[in-house]
């Protein structure tokens, strides 16, 4: 009797691990295909044998049905030291053992992962599980893909070294614009407008403004510049006196443009500072003339160094200044 009631309440137990508790009177033909299949795996492990030959054990299962007894089996192997022989073209389940013996097309391959199996008995250990599974499907795929692998490893190297290099050259521009961030405007504030602004706007601004301030007007717009034989796009820059308040506006023989240099030859003699670029590019020279639409103008020096150029146009059109009356 003792021995009955032990093999009754082992063979309880090992149904209810595989989710048929409430199945202990029903008869065969009351079963679907899937819950035969669960009761001939609760009578192989009823015994606790220690060899578990499982051919396909989930292959008639839904995939929920599927992945518990996968966690069963796997779940025993864990706790009791029994091993198993599992039969399946389910890669990912394959991968679940320590040791994977692969046919295909007649010929045979074996790959053995030396990580133990870790013992799974609670739901809540299922995300780490799937996390364990996708890392050793990922390993097996790199040593089967060698090449692949790497060349996907340099590119990912690459990759992470030009991120690591953009990130520096952000920090490196957001430094530089907080040094020269007057010297790139040439003021502490600087309004622009596409269009003539009226004069109640420009009263508005001015009563904004503390006291007391200076303005300079500064008038800028791409245009074409040429000699008797050759033309080139330029960015005009028409300014006043004053003109920049910040940063350094440097010329030839690294004289440094101030107001009265802006007055004398802009303003009243009419010159044009160009960029050297332009003058090689036309061919002139310190003294020539240069034709502005309509307006010719003498070339009376050369611009090295223009902060406030460092956003404008990009380098595509080199800058000519010229006086605004």
């Amino acid at each position: 009797m003792n021995h009955q009631q032990d093999a009754l309440e082992l063979a309880e137990k090992a149904l209810e691990q595989v989710g048929l508790g409430s199945r202990m009177d029903h008869f065969p033909h009351q079963l679907s295909g899937g819950e035969c299949q669960r009761v001939a795996i609760a009578r192989a492990i009823v015994i606790r044998p220690a060899l578990l030959l499982a051919d396909e054990p989930s292959g008639n299962l839904d995939h929920d049905t599927g992945e518990q007894v996968a966690e069963l089996l796997f779940d025993l192997v864990g706790r009791t030291g029994m091993t198993m022989v599992l039969v399946t073209h389910n890669s990912e389940l394959a991968l679940r053992c320590s040791k994977q013996l692969t046919l295909q097309s007649g010929a045979s391959s074996v790959s053995e992962i030396t990580y133990p199996i870790p013992a799974v008995g609670t739901k809540s250990r299922a995300g780490s599980k799937r996390m364990w599974l996708w890392f050793r499907l990922a390993f097996k795929e790199l040593l089967n893909h060698r090449r692949f692998s790497i060349f996907f490893i340099l590119n990912l190297s690459l990759g992470l070294a030009g991120f690591i290099a953009l990130d520096s050259f952000q920090v490196s521009l957001d430094r530089h614009l907080t040094r020269n961030s007057k010297s790139i405007l040439g003021a502490d504030i600087s309004i622009s407008s596409r269009m003539p602004v009226p004069p109640e706007t420009l009263n508005q601004l001015e009563q904004m403004l503390p006291s007391p301030w200076e303005a300079s007007k500064k008038i800028h717009f791409v245009t074409m510049a040429a000699n008797e034989s050759n033309s080139r796009l330029i960015q005009l820059v028409a300014i006043e006196n004053g003109f920049p308040y910040y940063g350094k506006l440097v010329l030839g023989n690294q004289k440094n443009a101030n107001p009265k240099m802006v007055d004398e030859e802009l303003i009243k003699a009419g010159k044009l500072w160009a960029y050297p670029e332009l003058l090689i590019t036309l061919g002139l020279e310190i003294g020539d003339t240069l034709r502005l639409g309509e307006v010719d103008f003498i070339v009376g020096d050369v611009v090295l160094e223009d902060p406030s150029s460092a956003f404008n146009t990009f380098g595509v059109a080199p800058r000519v200044y010229v006086g605004l009356p």
